[in-house]
């Protein structure tokens, strides 16, 4: 579970800094990648990446 949060986290910070979610998921580590990570690419702000990780992510 260590990739997949890492990638999490690696998404919310991006967001905090105004980065493009699809310019972050290439960035992602492999191993920590999950089927509804590529779903992320919907959220705008970060409270729609929070509903989207860390409510509706099965972890």
């Amino acid at each position: 579970y260590a990739y997949m949060i890492d990638n999490i986290v690696l998404l919310i910070t991006g967001t905090l800094h105004q980065r493009a979610i699809g310019d972050l998921l290439p960035r992602c580590h492999p191993l920590g990648s999950f089927e509804q990570l590529g779903a992320i690419t919907v959220a705008d702000t970060p409270a729609q990446l929070y509903t989207a990780v860390l409510v509706d992510t099965p972890l």
